[in-house]
């Protein structure tokens, strides 16, 4: 079982590294933590293999540092914090030194060792050459008709379909929500609706993986350098979400992040 998972981790490591970029000074909300630097490139290459940190812990449960992988549930799960209550929401998920002031939880947790576990669950990421194609297209503030983004939803150019869980321990109770409940719209205050969220992998770039040096990894505003992507109403909408203080814990408080990777219904 090992041996197969590291002949998969082959295919993926040997085109993909880490991304090195600078981010200038930002002025902060209230709670919101400052911006970390981002790693050096040469400490955030990518390793062989056999040099991954790759262990079975129990049956079909694999870790890769901080990130645990569940075969049987499909599921990649791994520690992060709440990031801030109040400001601008552009992005669900950062890493520290990705783009806190602007979102609801922060991690220290590799980007890229999350994207191996994923593509060891099968994920395949969006298409982004057609994307490209289509976007480059628009004009000035237009938008792709709603038929259309369905259609393009439907043959997977966004990638693959998947479910988020936040859960935590908080004052001796055990809370757990989805990541759409934690959102609330600036419009009508309603929770985001479910079925929005898509694994689009980020980006290969020379060889280069544009999430683990830009931290993004969970987006509501529409960043293919993001792993995961909101794709549903008001895409691209950088006004829209607020976070939904009502359940949150506080500032800093642990939690579980739990990606689910449901399998792929075959076309009739």
């Amino acid at each position: 079982m090992r041996s197969e998972f590291l002949i998969k981790c082959l295919f993926v490591l040997t085109t993909a590294s880490l991304l090195g970029q600078t981010s200038g000074a930002q002025e902060f909300p209230p709670n919101a933590r400052p911006q970390a630097s981002a790693p050096p490139i040469e400490q955030s290459r990518v390793q062989s293999p056999d040099q991954m940190p790759i262990k079975e812990v129990s049956p079909g449960i694999f870790e890769l540092a901080n990130v645990r992988l569940n075969q049987a549930n499909r599921s990649i799960s791994f520690p992060a914090n709440i990031n801030m209550h109040e400001g601008p929401i552009e992005y669900f998920l950062v890493t520290s030194y990705g783009k806190v002031h602007e979102s609801v939880l922060k991690m220290d947790v590799v980007p890229f060792h999350i994207h191996v576990c994923a593509i060891l669950l099968g994920s395949k990421g969006a298409n982004y050459d057609q994307l490209n194609e289509r976007f480059s297209q628009l004009k000035d503030n237009e938008i792709v008709p709603n038929d259309e983004l369905n259609e393009m939803l439907a043959d997977g150019l966004f990638g693959q379909p998947v479910e988020m869980e936040i859960s935590w321990e908080y004052q001796g109770k055990k809370q757990k929500y989805s990541a759409e409940s934690l959102l609330l719209s600036n419009e009508d205050e309603k929770e985001m609706a479910p079925g929005q969220w898509f694994y689009t992998g980020s980006r290969v770039v020379n060889g280069i993986f544009s999430a683990g040096q830009s931290g993004d990894a969970v987006t509501v505003i529409g960043d293919y350098g993001s792993m995961i992507n909101y794709i549903g109403p008001g895409f691209k909408n950088d006004e829209l979400w607020k976070a939904n203080i009502k359940v949150l814990p506080p500032i800093d408080h642990p939690v579980k992040v739990t990606f689910k990777f449901p399998e792929a219904k075959a076309k009739s």
